[in-house]
């Protein structure tokens, strides 16, 4: 009950749950179509095409945030570049952190939905061809609800990833979230019992 008697702790909570869940969306956004067009489409370049989606796996969200800063911070190559003095990390704190996050962990629900259009039926997609059904139709009344559970895993993954994550809201300072409150917290802590 401490907890939630702390205004600025309901606030970080209730930040990082907004970001969980804006970071969830986007990145279903950005994987879904992928997935798609892995599992549904052959085109030249297709190895090179499911390669490079995975790509961001490589480094966690907080590397993403720090290229991101040395872009478009206050003190990044954009103003360095136009001789500009804009601080567009700093008017879009939040946006930048689920944006980053959501580019950085799309590829776990792209897997996952990936797997789980790999395991469908295809004759489910040719009756209803063959009835009439057009391609959304099909898509939004076969394919999706049948793939949802994929989906689902996915998105609970980066949820759970992203309401935890402590480098990207830091790089962008934006401490009014649980993990930097935590942090700080821990921070305290160590100063006050160190002799």
């Amino acid at each position: 009950t401490g907890i939630f008697s702390d205004p600025t702790l309901v606030a970080g909570l209730l930040n990082s749950l907004k970001i969980a869940a804006g970071t969830t969306t986007l990145a279903i956004i950005i994987a879904l179509p992928l997935a798609v067009i892995a599992a549904n489409f052959r085109f030249p370049g297709k190895t090179f095409f499911n390669a490079s989606v995975l790509i961001p796996m490589i480094l966690p969200p907080f590397v993403g945030a720090i290229g991101v800063r040395a872009l478009l911070g206050r003190a990044g190559a954009l103003n360095a570049i136009t001789g500009w003095d804009l601080d567009i990390l700093g008017d879009a704190k939040y946006f930048g952190v689920i944006a980053v996050q959501a580019l950085s962990l799309y590829p776990i629900i792209f897997l996952n939905t990936t797997a789980a259009l790999a395991n469908l039926d295809p004759a489910l997609d040719e009756a209803a061809e063959n009835l009439g059904a057009g391609w959304w139709k099909r898509f939004f009344r076969i394919t999706l609800p049948l793939v949802r559970p994929g989906i689902f895993a996915g998105a609970t993954i980066v949820f759970i990833w992203s309401f935890t994550e402590l480098g990207t809201p830091l790089m962008f300072d934006y401490y009014q979230v649980t993990p930097v409150q935590i942090f700080y917290g821990l921070k305290e802590v160590e100063t006050s019992t160190r002799p």
